[in-house]
């Protein structure tokens, strides 16, 4: 089996502050033979010329007009499977990969060949780069799927390197999706393929942990649930709901777990900055995530013993 041809894909849209060190963290890989594809979704700030200083022939830029993230990831895909490319890591703007990321994962997909996605655990970093949490996945097919369908994380996005085929396999993106494209592309991936986490910390996700709003949190919520009603209505031979129709036909109970979802995700915000009683406070609130948090030690645990 012959190596394969390995891209990085980055959107970005006004991250002047972090993109360099987000680039240059790719650059800096150990595994070097790759592509890193930047698309600037209509920046207006100095992005522009920050990723124009670089002088790297594996860098390559395209500027479009803003689209969103999902038409903009879209268009990098597209361009990559014209360049040959097998594997693609995702990258946001302003977060870091360490140094080991692509070769450890590229090293896992080879390794196996029936996973489509390889995924690692992440830490929380602020704008000083001081680490100020972490986001431990699950590790097998099986406990991904069952956070998945729960409507817990599972995978990190722009932690995760994908096989270009299983992509297309189900659609890439679906740009309808405002907000939780990541999501929904997880959940599509895992009914036909198997996904897998790494256990080692190989991203950074950079957070302001001076801001307790969790920005478009609320919205990506409702987007990440009706993601879920659309994979219930395919398991069912049924059509998919347009948002809207999945909106409109929410019980009182159904908005009441999404209120909950909201204010769990604040409360966890606020644990990162006014201490451990918040994280509490959201786990006592959610307890599936107590329950997934205990798979994932039992699981790390089986792995580890000899």
């Amino acid at each position: 089996m012959g190596s394969p041809r390995v891209a990085v894909l980055m959107s970005v849209f006004n991250d002047e502050r972090f993109v360099a060190q987000a680039v240059a963290s790719i650059l800096a890989q150990s595994y070097r033979d790759f592509r890193l594809l930047v698309v600037d979704d209509g920046s207006t700030d100095a992005t522009p010329e920050i990723l124009a200083g670089f002088d790297d022939p594996r860098l390559e830029v395209l500027r479009q007009d803003n689209a969103g993230l999902a038409p903009a990831l879209n268009r990098g895909l597209a361009l990559l499977r014209e360049r040959g490319c097998d594997l693609v890591a995702r990258q946001d703007g302003d977060d870091v990969s360490t140094v080991d990321r692509l070769e450890k994962q590229v090293a896992f997909l080879q390794a196996h060949p029936d996973v489509a996605a390889c995924g690692a655990n992440a830490h929380y970093i602020d704008f000083a780069d001081e680490i100020i949490g972490t986001s431990v996945v699950p590790q097998s097919p099986g406990l991904i799927r069952w956070e998945l369908r729960r409507n817990l994380r599972g995978m990190i996005h722009s932690a995760t390197t994908f096989r270009l085929e299983a992509l297309r396999g189900v659609g890439d993106y679906r740009a309808w999706f405002r907000h939780g494209e990541d999501f929904d592309l997880f959940v599509r991936l895992a009914e036909r393929f198997d996904l897998a986490n790494v256990p080692d910390f190989l991203y950074r996700i950079r957070l302001d942990p001076q801001s307790l709003s969790v920005g478009h949190a609320a919205r990506n919520t409702v987007y990440c649930l009706y993601a879920l009603d659309c994979a219930r209505r395919r398991r069912g031979g049924l059509p998919e709901r347009s948002l809207e129709e999945y909106e409109g036909a929410m019980t009182a109970w159904q908005r009441l777990g999404l209120a909950r979802e909201r204010l769990v995700l604040d409360w966890w915000r606020h644990s990162m900055v006014a201490g451990r009683h918040w994280a509490l406070a959201a786990a006592a609130l959610d307890p599936k995530r107590v329950v997934a948090r205990a798979l994932r030690a039992a699981e790390r645990h089986l792995r580890s013993a000899p």
